[in-house]
């Protein structure tokens, strides 16, 4: 664990656990103490970012470097710049790559995008609500929309899922015009013979309008109005769970997530794809599940709604790399701990490296520790909680041979970021700045085609841009 015991907090917290458990069975156990070795420079670096005694870290050269990019899209397109680089000029696998960073809910479709257009291979691993994905949205979305009493809200929701085979044009014509009449229950299983342009009368084509309403009304009242005959006569858990069984199957959800994984595959998007099929399963396991859990038991619609949706939350659905040779993205505590030669750390500002914690919760620090000690196993606190997420910071930033780190001068929200505290400590260690990404990806956008070819439209619109000059010269002498 080194000497840092603050900075391992977890980890000293299992290694008491494991010798009490030893010491309760009757099992002698032995500490080792750790052999004594300088560590790699990096470590060394990431260790003085949390240690103030260390003034200064010698031997770092080349092993780390800091850019200050103008927003997190720069910072993505430079980490797929310096992927390519790595890979093609310094013999470097793509799989020895890894990039970390605390927000990847808003740098993930970042670094798929800029990745894709420098040709590198990218797995992006993270946890994700799997209940706002679409084949479980979108049976937790009809009971719901059947539940609320079929509001505009809820029957959106459900078209919204995108497997209700209804157009994203059409979806929207047809919320358009439910907000504007605020239809609800029933009014969905009628004709629609209101003006499509509400109180302020008709327009030129209004009965082509009301008429194609009228077609897209007709593709989803059949099956609402199916549901819910049939669930209106279900009491007991088993017999709700097999009547929304028979409604997927009539109304072909299968093949319906099988036509959406065609189009995933087609555009390049295998992890999702592999990512449909699963959730699939999982919602054929969860309606079993709950058949069998309450056979018998009596419930309305909003319990079993609630139950299902219970059940389908603790699922999770991991996915592993389409390509074995692909580097990955990770939030800090999924970083791997195989042997990486290059590691990016992106998002370096304050608020995100360390990301912010939550509260406490209900109970005091004084009461945490009167229970601890009575031998009550409590969550995390506010406390434990920060030092682990520096833990895992520590070991994202030591894991490597080589760091690079990056922090945006504006946020995805439009606000002004400034540097985190760690790399503005690692910064003063290595006695470096950092330095203006601007300039390293206009460079880089020679070294790949797609980049450059943008590059090369850019020339007649911006002739004093040398990058987009020698962009169009060099595309002017390759035909392909």
């Amino acid at each position: 664990l080194g000497l840092d015991k603050v900075l391992f907090t977890q980890q000293e917290k299992t290694r008491g656990q494991l010798l009490e458990l030893a010491e309760r069975v009757g099992v002698h156990a032995a500490e080792v103490p750790m052999a004594t070795r300088n560590p790699p420079p990096l470590a060394a670096l990431a260790s003085g970012a949390f240690d103030c005694s260390i003034k200064a870290v010698a031997g770092i050269d080349r092993a780390f470097e800091a850019y200050s990019c103008l927003s997190p899209a720069e910072e993505c397109e430079l980490a797929a710049a310096k992927a390519r680089h790595w890979t093609l000029r310094e013999g470097i696998r793509a799989r020895h790559i890894a990039l970390a960073c605390s927000d990847l809910g808003t740098y993930g479709p970042l670094l798929e995008n800029a990745f894709a257009r420098y040709g590198v291979p990218l797995f992006l691993s993270q946890p994700e609500d799997l209940l706002q994905k679409p084949p479980v949205a979108a049976v937790l979305g009809i009971l719901e929309a059947l539940d609320g009493g079929l509001t505009v809200q809820g029957v959106m929701a459900w078209l919204k899922a995108g497997l209700s085979g209804i157009s994203a044009a059409d979806r929207d014509r047809l919320e358009n015009y439910a907000l504007t009449w605020n239809l609800r229950g029933n009014a969905w299983l009628r004709p629609f013979t209101l003006a499509t342009t509400g109180y302020g009368g008709t327009a030129p084509g209004e009965a082509e309008r009301l008429a194609r309403l009228e077609a897209i009304r007709q593709c989803i009242a059949a099956p609402l109005s199916t549901l819910r005959d049939s669930l209106g006569q279900c009491t007991t858990g088993s017999r709700y769970a097999e009547a929304l069984k028979a409604h997927l199957e009539a109304t072909g959800f299968a093949a319906a997530v099988e036509a959406r994984m065609a189009v995933l595959e087609r555009s390049n998007r295998p992890r999702l794809a592999m990512e449909y099929a699963q959730l699939a399963a999982i919602v054929d396991g969860a309606l079993a599940q709950t058949a069998a859990a309450m056979a018998d038991d009596p419930m309305d619609l909003h319990t079993f709604t609630r139950l299902l949706r219970l059940c389908l939350s603790q699922y999770s659905v991991d996915t592993i790399p389409a390509s074995l040779d692909a580097a990955v993205a990770v939030p800090f505590e999924r970083m791997p701990m195989g042997a990486l030669h290059r590691v990016i750390i992106l998002g370096s500002r304050e608020g995100l490296l360390p990301a912010g914690t939550a509260g406490s919760g209900l109970l005091s620090e004084s009461e945490r520790i009167r229970l601890e000690g009575a031998g009550i196993v409590l969550t995390q606190s506010a406390e434990e909680m920060a030092f682990e997420a520096q833990s895992y910071i520590y070991r994202a930033m030591a894991c490597g041979t080589r760091l690079m780190m990056t922090y945006p001068q504006v946020g995805s929200d439009g606000s002004e970021c400034r540097p985190s505290f760690i790399l503005r400590r690692m910064c003063a260690l290595a006695g470096i700045t950092p330095r203006q990404a601007s300039g390293a990806v206009s460079a880089a956008r020679l070294s790949a085609p797609v980049p450059a070819f943008e590059a090369a439209c850019r020339a007649t619109l911006t002739p004093g841009d040398p990058v987009a000059q020698e962009a169009r010269t060099a595309l002017s002498h390759n035909p392909e």
